[in-house]
């Protein structure tokens, strides 16, 4: 943020129901994007470079189809298309877990399979860093989210105009380079780039590689 900020002014939200931001209403994908639009007009002046990270990549693929005015170009880390049945089976599963015996009861499981190990054998902050963040939730809200992700569908993206970098690791076990690169054939005008031995969490993992990449896709 600061590096970016120099050039750019940066907003940073915690969406509903998360980081410092209260539950206000039921959590939904649209209803997510259509409150980052309302954002965007309120704090952006209508459009924004948008930036996101995981769910948030799904998140911003609505607001661009709905709201492509919005959206001057999107930066996707770690980017997610709408589950297959598999997955959505295990995230309502997840969703329960969290409701019955709180965030702990899968943060370290997420910390592992999220994070690649040559990435926290490099950096024992890594971990913890995605641990705190994940305990740090409210359960019901977690767990709100876990099953609009299951519920959502893919969004026709015809309607986004500007460019698109979809950037991963290679480890990324969720949002896997595979994934990365069939989206980009979704959008008019994207590029795929894959950073080696990362997982999911890319910004925590590879801060100084993503930034490299975001400060020379915007120019």
């Amino acid at each position: 943020m600061e590096r970016l900020a120099t050039t750019h002014r940066v907003i940073r939200y915690d969406f509903n129901g998360h980081g410092r931001s209260p539950l206000e209403e039921p959590i939904t994908v649209e209803g997510l994007a259509d409150q980052a639009a309302a954002l965007i007009d309120e704090l952006a002046d209508g459009q924004a470079h948008v930036v996101a990270h995981s769910m948030g990549t799904l998140i911003a693929q609505h607001l661009g189809a709905a709201h492509p005015d919005k959206v001057a170009s999107m930066v996707l880390l770690g980017p997610v298309t709408a589950q297959h049945d598999a997955a959505r089976r295990a995230t309502r599963e997840r969703a329960a877990t969290v409701r019955a015996t709180g965030m702990g009861a899968v943060a370290d499981a997420i910390v592992r399979s999220g994070t690649a190990p040559t990435s926290r054998a490099a950096n024992a902050l890594v971990g913890a860093c995605v641990r705190e963040m994940l305990t740090r939730q409210v359960p019901e809200n977690y767990a709100q989210a876990c099953e609009a992700l299951a519920s959502a569908e893919d969004p026709d993206l015809s309607p986004v105009a500007g460019r698109v970098l979809l950037l991963t690791g290679s480890a990324d076990a969720v949002g896997k380079p595979e994934i990365a690169q069939e989206l980009a054939t979704r959008f008019t005008d994207a590029e795929c780039h894959v950073i080696e031995d990362i997982g999911h969490w890319t910004v925590i993992e590879a801060p100084g590689e993503v930034l490299r990449a975001i400060e020379a896709f915007l120019g």
